[in-house]
């Protein structure tokens, strides 16, 4: 059991937004515009960067490899 599903659920696909390689890492907007998509305030941005699942090289934004790690765990919990 997953405690509050479906926020968990949105966290996941957050994550998958995000899940690309350097190179097409989503911008500025092309992140705020996935926070607010899956029902997050976009200011949250700063929270995944600072818990190391999110990373950024110049405008890029992208999943690191801790994020990778946390998104299979996320993933395998709720299978």
């Amino acid at each position: 059991h997953v405690p509050d599903g479906g926020k968990w659920s949105r966290q996941i696909a957050l994550a998958k937004e995000f899940d690309v390689p350097a190179s097409k890492g989503l911008s500025r907007a092309e992140a705020s515009r996935a926070f607010k998509k899956h029902g997050f305030n976009p200011q949250g941005f700063a929270s995944w960067v600072r818990r190391g699942h999110i990373t950024r090289e110049g405008d890029r934004r992208f999943l690191s490899d801790k994020g990778r790690e946390w998104l299979q765990r996320a993933e395998a919990k709720m299978a």
